[in-house]
C-alpha cells in the first residue's frame, strides 16, 4: 500500500491491460498484453471509510428493490391474497435482485464463485426478510 500511495491514483475503476479502443482490442499486440499477463480489474476506493453515505445507500437501493417487488406484486396478487403466494413471490423477486445480480462477476471478472454463492446466502436472507414484511402487511 505504501509503495501504491505515492502515486495518488484518483478513486475509479481501472482494467490492465486497458485496450484503449475496439480496434486495439482486436490487435496481436493487444492479445499479446493478455497472454503474457497480468490480467487485472482494480477499485480504487477514496481513503476513510463512509459508512453512513455507504448505510443510507444501502437502505435507498433496498427500498428501491422493495418498490420494484410492490409493483409486481400488486399487478399478480389481489387484496386478500395469501401470505405464502406474497412471500414466494416478494420472495423469488428480491432474491434474482439481490443475489443473481451478483454472478456476471464471477462470469466476467473471474470472482470465486464462492464467494459469488455466499453473498447469494446473504441475498436470501434479505429476500426472506422483505418478503415476510410483505406478506405480513399484505391487505386482507
Amino acid at each position: 500500500m505504501e509503495a501504491l500511495r505515492k502515486f495518488n491514483i484518483p478513486k475509479g475503476d481501472y482494467i490492465a491491460p486497458h485496450p484503449g479502443s475496439t480496434e486495439h482490442m482486436k490487435s496481436a499486440e493487444y492479445d499479446e498484453k493478455v497472454k503474457k499477463g497480468p490480467v487485472f480489474s482494480l477499485t480504487v476506493m477514496s481513503g476513510g471509510f463512509e459508512m453512513g453515505k455507504r448505510f443510507a445507500q444501502w437502505f435507498a437501493y433496498t427500498v428501491v428493490m422493495g418498490a420494484f417487488a410492490a409493483f409486481l406484486a400488486v399487478h399478480v396478487v389481489a387484496p386478500g391474497g395469501s401470505f405464502r403466494r406474497v412471500f414466494y413471490l416478494v420472495g423469488l423477486t428480491t432474491f434474482t435482485s439481490y443475489g443473481l445480480a451478483l454472478w456476471p462477476l464471477s462470469i466476467w471478472y473471474q470472482r470465486k464463485w464462492s464467494t459469488t454463492l455466499r453473498a447469494n446466502l446473504d441475498a436470501l436472507i434479505f429476500a426472506a426478510v422483505t418478503s415476510a414484511i410483505f406478506g405480513w402487511l399484505w391487505p386482507r
